[in-house]
């Protein structure tokens, strides 16, 4: 039996979540673990260096 939702040139999708106590909000970051191309979703203005430190 084979797995068909495996596929050698799929994306490998990878998915991280942070809270800001703040305010209360969630940031999720979405990313492609092989090209590291990805996006933030809900960033927090107060939290751009820690934001930056992930991704980088």
């Amino acid at each position: 039996m084979t797995n068909s939702m495996a596929k050698p040139n799929q994306p490998k999708l990878v998915f991280r979540q942070f809270f800001d106590k703040d305010t209360g909000t969630y940031t999720y970051f979405l990313f492609d673990s092989e090209t590291m191309e990805g996006l933030i979703i809900d960033p927090v203005k107060e939290q751009f260096g820690l934001s930056l430190q992930f991704i980088e």
